[in-house]
């Protein structure tokens, strides 16, 4: 049986696809993030879970990535992607021309974010863009398995601890045909604080959501913006330094407790591609700047060099030193501006990640109280408390 270290665990839910027994699930728990629940009443002791387990059995690094930056030829699709559009045409790819499914994250109808599956090429733009939050996997890992078995190509996209996690439960014999295509990460944050924050929106704009970009790129690529519309025809758009939601994010201070020391950093053979956006590449190129976004393009593998080489985008040679200095989120963790591993047991989910008022602002108030906790917990005041039985 698989023991769960709340500052490890990715919430990847490789564990929860290979359990035979249904003894697994996963449910809410640490600020408001997914970690696998074991009903030690179904367990057969049966070890899948532990040998699927990322963090139990790492990967090693790719010997010789080929990298190169590049952007898709459509100037409508590089327009409405988050960078230069690269993922698109690999997911174009898989549908049109080799009749395969491909999976990414999406909205829900709630616009919470989950993974589902495409088969189409009409449906193919919900997976594009980037969601700066952890997405709900559910059942798809199981659902590529059966794609596979059933004789189809698959194009597994996500953060590189989920892809690793696909790859993990992906049986030897079907590797062939699936397609790993990671992002670069900087960290999720918690579903509840997205959550929260969707609430506060609709609540200052007394109107439902009826769309979401978090990548919206009409002021430029390197100025995006978090636009949302609403059902009265009412829409909210900031710049990403200045709305309050990215704010939090790229503190570092509200990231799921792994995303501070992440097994799944640097060029992991586990992955085919690693895609990012090619921020600073004017610098070290010839091509001059556009500001329509430009993606740099990591392969690990024969067979991800084979698949960019049939695609629809235009590209030039990069190099590991260059995206290694201009790129930390690949290679290292996210850090806390108070701690390095943040243990929020003591506080729910909703507790944790409730920072926004009516209007859609951060509160000071719980923001001061938020750090309150997380310090005594850091501290061992709360621990002490604990044992007083006070």
């Amino acid at each position: 049986m698989i023991t769960i270290d709340y500052d490890k665990c990715t919430g990847c839910g490789a564990c929860y696809t290979v359990c035979s027994a249904n003894a697994i699930s996963l449910k809410m728990s640490v600020g408001g993030h997914n970690y696998p629940y074991i009903d030690t009443n179904k367990c057969i002791e049966c070890k899948k879970c532990e040998k699927v387990c990322p963090i139990l059995n790492t990967s090693n690094m790719a010997e010789k990535p080929i990298i190169k930056i590049g952007n898709c030829l459509n100037e409508d699709i590089r327009n409405r992607s988050s960078s230069g559009g690269v993922f698109y045409e690999l997911a174009y790819y898989i549908i049109k021309e080799l009749h395969g499914t491909v999976y990414g994250a999406a909205y829900d109808s709630d616009f919470s974010v989950k993974h589902i599956r495409v088969s189409d090429i009409d449906n193919l733009p919900r997976l594009c863009t980037s969601k700066y939050v952890q997405s709900n996997i559910g059942d798809c890992f199981s659902e590529a398995i059966s794609d596979l078995k059933n004789g189809k190509t698959v194009l597994f996209s996500g953060t590189p601890c989920q892809t690793e996690g696909m790859k993990k439960v992906c049986p030897d014999n079907m590797r062939d045909n699936l397609y790993l295509c990671s992002v670069a990460c900087h960290g999720v944050s918690s579903p509840v604080l997205w959550e929260n924050y969707r609430r506060a929106l609709e609540y200052k704009n007394d109107s439902k959501i009826v769309k979401v970009n978090m990548r919206d790129k009409r002021k430029g690529w390197h100025r995006f913006s978090m636009t949302v519309n609403f059902e009265n025809g009412k829409e909210y758009s900031k710049i990403h330094d200045i709305d309050p939601y990215f704010k939090l994010f790229l503190s570092g201070d509200f990231l799921r407790p792994s995303c501070y020391n992440c097994k799944a950093k640097g060029l992991l053979k586990e992955t085919d591609f690693l895609i990012a956006d090619a921020w600073g590449y004017e610098s070290h190129t010839a091509e001059k700047a556009d500001d329509k976004g430009k993606s740099v393009i990591c392969m690990m593998t024969s067979k991800a060099v084979d698949l960019l080489q049939s695609v629809n985008i235009v590209t030039e040679e990069y190099s590991e030193d260059i995206i290694r200095h201009t790129h930390h989120s690949i290679f290292e963790s996210a850090k806390n501006n108070l701690t390095e591993s943040p243990k929020l047991k003591s506080m729910n989910g909703e507790e944790a990640v409730n920072f926004f008022d009516k209007n859609g602002k951060v509160s000071i108030s719980r923001l001061v109280i938020f750090y309150l906790k997380l310090f005594a917990e850091k501290v061992g005041v709360i621990s002490l408390l604990r044992k007083c039985k006070l």
